[in-house]
């Protein structure tokens, strides 16, 4: 497997420029650098001229599959070959909810990747990563055996900037940052109480927390303490009560969270009437940033670089870190790379991410976030990343699936990026797998098990929302059986029919299986290896199993 770079293509307003290593023409240099490892681009625009973005061409030698990394948190991310049909939709605004909300809709969903992507053949990878840079946002498209890195610009000049920082390297494994990171514990309100929560449940598990089996940093209050989606002061039934449980949060020893959707508005808000805050489209219209009928249907998304915007938002998020939260779980992040018509003109898309991010950072001071629905870049500005949708105590929605919506709100959406982004973790973020669903609800033992063992293993953040006295004594101790693997980190995972990882644990060789599918297969298990934490049968994988053996170092062979 190979790539070879073919040309590339400055894409203006009126034209497309075709160039090899360089480019001066009209007012326009374009300069490209080769070296082991890295691929640079530099711009040089001598006069205003609109750059809609810059290409460069590959053709891939041999035959190859490529990871589809989504553009947000709950994007389905997988590994393709060949080119699946694109997803048939019934509600047009639902695509927001995991595609690239801004750019390249032409494209088919599953021909393109962003930020980053890997090809592989047999057990070799080439990874490629576009470095997070000031101004351009970086695709992957995939068509044959053409690969194009389309660096997005869409400003104008004059201004001189690098649109391409693209590293590569060729692996035998994929695998996390080889670096220690301690697990995190917490419980959130959402996945058992959703926007029903009330204070008196905070403060029930908030004692029931002492019987779970880590010790918890954060408790985080999610939707259902605001008065309105945008609106983001205490509602009738926490009225007043925020403080105090912030308070007690604290005195228990945990770490106080809340959760805003800082960027977006539903109709019934107060702020919703500030028309002049509104992200509106080229004709003059509200810019929708999703749907969701317990919201009133569609909601809208507000203008991050207004100033007025950038107070209101700033005011209300240093009044919360002044009662004392420590975690802000900030919710439909993607809603900042929709395009519009900004206050601030001439900016990429971006430069208004950043306008964004970089508010939500200053606000919130020494408090950390949790991104959530928010664009995969790849630099350090979230603590926490939410990888992929929402989980559910249901293994899959037919329903929404029926709808079109393939990020949809069920476990097996969630696991399904939980495999497959499992080395991105202490990349650039820890990585939220999202919860651990300790009810059972509607999915059965083994369905049960594998989400609570694939969060556990392949991740390092673990937050819960179950009172713990509903929760199943099997899975509780289920839990307590994973305290020998705390130190448990994967060094290896391999994507196929199901999902292999490998790993240690103090001195044991950790190996493991993975099953998604309602099939069974056989698998290979090394001379040596005991199983623990599960009990399965001879070398069958079943139907949405997950099996976990070990063995001793001194028995590995050499």
């Amino acid at each position: 497997m190979e790539l070879v770079y073919k040309g590339g293509r400055a894409a203006l307003k009126d034209r497309e420029i075709p160039f090899h290593d360089s480019l001066s023409l009209d007012g326009l240099k374009i300069q490209l650098s080769f070296e082991e490892g890295e691929i640079r681009g530099t711009v040089q625009e001598e006069k205003e001229l609109f750059l809609e973005r810059v290409e460069l061409e590959f053709e891939i030698r041999g035959e190859y599959s490529f990871f589809k990394n989504g553009f947000q948190s709950w994007s389905p991310s997988l590994e393709i070959k060949g080119e699946p049909p694109p997803p048939r939709i019934l509600i047009k605004a639902l695509a927001l909810h995991w595609d690239d909300p801004g750019y390249l809709k032409e494209i088919s969903y599953f021909q393109k990747s962003h930020f980053l992507t890997y090809l592989r053949s047999g057990d070799q990878y080439l990874y490629l990563e576009a470095q997070d840079l000031p101004i351009p946002l970086v695709h992957f498209l995939f068509r044959g055996k053409t690969l194009k890195v389309v660096s997005e610009i869409r400003r104008s000049g004059p201004n001189q900037f690098t649109f391409l920082d693209l590293k590569m390297e060729r692996l035998s494994a994929l695998h996390p940052a080889r670096k220690k990171m301690g697990r995190i514990f917490g419980w959130t309100s959402w996945y058992y109480y959703y926007n029903r929560v009330r204070p008196e449940d905070v403060l029930l598990n908030l004692e029931l927390s002492r019987n779970f089996p880590f010790p918890l940093t954060y408790f985080q209050i999610d939707d259902g303490w605001e008065k309105a989606i945008g609106d983001w002061e205490e509602n009738e039934k926490f009225k007043g009560r925020l403080r105090e449980l912030a308070l007690k949060i604290k005195d228990t020893g945990y770490r106080p969270g809340i959760w805003l959707a800082p960027f977006i508005v539903e109709k019934k808000s107060r702020t919703f009437k500030r028309r002049d805050w509104l992200l509106k489209d080229e004709s003059g219209k509200f810019q929708v940033a999703g749907f969701n009928p317990v919201w009133g249907g569609h909601f809208y998304t507000l203008d991050p670089t207004h100033p007025e915007v950038q107070s209101y938002l700033r005011e209300r998020i240093e009044t919360f870190r002044e009662m004392g939260f420590e975690l802000f779980k900030m919710d439909y992040l993607y809603s900042l790379a929709l395009q519009g018509e900004h206050f601030k003109e001439n900016l990429s898309r971006r430069e208004v991410i950043e306008e964004g991010l970089s508010l939500l950072n200053s606000a919130c001071g020494d408090a950390l976030i949790l991104g959530c629905g928010a664009p995969l870049l790849t630099s350090r500005v979230y603590h926490f990343l939410r990888i992929g949708p929402d989980v559910a105590d249901k293994w899959e929605d037919k329903l929404i699936r029926l709808a079109g919506h393939i990020g949809g709100v069920e476990a097996k959406s969630c696991l399904s990026n939980t495999l497959s982004r499992f080395f991105l973790d202490g990349r650039f973020w820890l990585s939220d797998p999202d919860v651990l669903i300790l009810r059972r609800g509607k999915l059965n033992p083994e369905q049960s098990r594998t989400l609570i063992l694939a969060n556990f293993l392949l991740s390092h953040f673990h937050f819960y929302s179950d009172p713990l006295n509903i929760v199943p004594k099997e899975n509780l101790e289920l839990l307590r059986t994973l305290e020998p693997f705390l130190d448990f980190s994967p060094e290896e995972g391999i994507p196929g029919e199901y999902f292999t990882f490998r790993g240690k644990s103090g001195r044991k060789e950790v190996l493991g299986f993975i099953n998604l599918k309602s099939r069974s297969f056989e698998v290979r298990v090394e001379e040596g290896f005991k199983e623990v934490l599960t009990r399965g049968r001879g070398n069958l994988l079943g139907p949405f199993q997950t099996r976990v053996f070990v063995r001793e170092e001194s028995n590995i062979s050499l």
